[in-house]
């Protein structure tokens, strides 16, 4: 399909995405852990509500239920109506991990290799982001050097609102049923917790949660959380000879055992990892939490054995310790599920294609709600939106790449109607 208007949608795409950037809606890790509010942050609640008023003017049917879930429901077009249903999801907060209070986007036109300067002395050098470097010529849009940006996942609800935008516009455009769905707490690891299933299941389904274009992501960690609490032995440091066994140093001790070379900031591609999360204690008590990576099954059952295994061997060093593990699985490789549907792949890569790229397949160093999804039997790949460096200061988007994103989403309805064997 060729677009006319694609002027039209980019500068509109600009001006949602800046005004939602603008739009507060931080989650809190701690808040949702403790499962006591639903979602973790008012923010969410508020913004939940700008988009479903949104999504009403431009004259689609949408609720919003008590947990935030935004969802439409948009009927097929006539003669479509036995198409296989399509749906599209984002998230609505952004990662606590940097502050995203007072977002103030900068956009940088036509850019041209430079070091774009984003205030409080952060700069973004494309000698060390080769992704900029390779955005010559695109328009970028960055925070103000105090904030994160919000492209995650803020860019994919962009897209999604700009497809609504292109449907309300184009009329008579052939497609199937389409559900749309912004959910909140997905950067928490909570956001599928009260997904309304019933609402949204679907044959094919999308989350919009990803990075360069032409990326799409098929696949994911396996993510377990490991608890790890340390008791030692209290007695007065000055008496403490032979007696003490101090709980801060079995942890540090039991950290230090994990191979270098399986951190985060030593691993890429299709290496696992531990990464500790959070630890707190005194002499009696410490505890750790731990996150475990993997995207293999044996590969993280064989990491969750050598924590295991440590914690043994430091009880029988340190006589009177005690270290006990709680492992609680958190998200699985989506690659298994997908594999045996691969109907929804296969649309996305011809979607790639059609909107001018070649898809590069790549591994999700982390997880999406699709993950959650495909375990509950939607398979749900993740597509890309142009966004880069997520949770940092040094988020950027290009306006471009997240123009390819919302041609590949409309390609991928026109091919879903294709299939069926319907006359476009």
């Amino acid at each position: 399909m060729e677009f006319e208007d694609l002027d039209f949608y980019r500068e509109n795409l600009i001006k949602r995405f800046v005004r939602y950037a603008e739009t507060p809606s931080q989650s809190s890790t701690k808040t949702a852990d403790e499962g006591k509010t639903f979602p973790s942050t008012p923010g969410q609640r508020k913004f939940a509500e700008v988009l479903s008023s949104e999504i009403k003017a431009l004259g689609f049917p949408c609720e919003t239920d008590e947990n935030s879930y935004v969802i439409s429901v948009i009927e097929s077009s006539p003669g479509c109506e036995k198409l296989p249903s399509v749906l599209f999801s984002a998230h609505l907060d952004t990662s606590d991990e940097v502050s995203g209070t007072g977002v103030k986007p900068r956009i940088f036109e036509n850019y041209q290799g430079e070091t774009l300067e984003l205030g409080e002395g952060i700069c973004l050098n494309p000698g060390d982001y080769p992704d900029l470097k390779d955005s010559f010529g695109e328009t970028i849009i960055t925070a103000s050097g105090d904030t994160l940006l919000g492209a995650d996942d803020k860019a994919g609800i962009a897209i999604i609102m700009e497809i609504l935008e292109f449907l309300n516009r184009n009329p008579d455009f052939k497609h199937g049923e389409i559900k749309i769905m912004f959910s909140p707490d997905e950067e928490t690891g909570h956001g599928m917790d009260k997904v309304p299933l019933d609402k949204i299941r679907t044959t094919l389904a999308y989350t919009l949660d990803g990075g360069k274009a032409p990326e799409v992501e098929c696949e994911c960690f396996n993510a377990y959380k490991a608890e790890v609490a340390f008791k030692g032995v209290s007695i007065h440091p000055g008496e403490a000879k032979d007696k003490m066994v101090n709980s801060v140093f079995l942890a540090g001790e039991f950290l230090s055992r994990i191979p270098r070379k399986e951190r985060p900031e030593t691993t890429e591609k299709y290496q696992g990892f531990y990464y500790p999360g959070e630890i707190c204690g005194s002499t009696e008590e410490t505890v750790l939490t731990l996150l475990l990576r993997d995207f293999t099954d044996s590969g993280i059952q064989k990491k969750q054995e050598f924590l295991t295994k440590t914690a043994s061997l430091l009880m029988k060093k340190h006589p009177g310790s005690q270290i006990t593990l709680e492992f609680t699985r958190q998200y699985s490789n989506m690659k298994k599920f997908l594999d045996k549907t691969p109907l929804a792949m296969e649309l996305l890569m011809e979607g790639v294609k059609r909107a001018g790229l070649n898809p590069v397949i790549k591994p999700i160093r982390g997880g999406t709600d699709g993950s959650r999804l495909s375990e509950m039997g939607i398979p749900t790949p993740n597509i890309f939106t142009g966004g880069h460096n997520f949770h940092s200061k040094k988020e950027w988007l290009s306006v471009e790449q997240m123009v390819l994103s919302f041609r590949t989403v409309v390609e991928i309805l026109r091919i879903n109607v294709e299939k069926g064997g319907i006359n476009v």
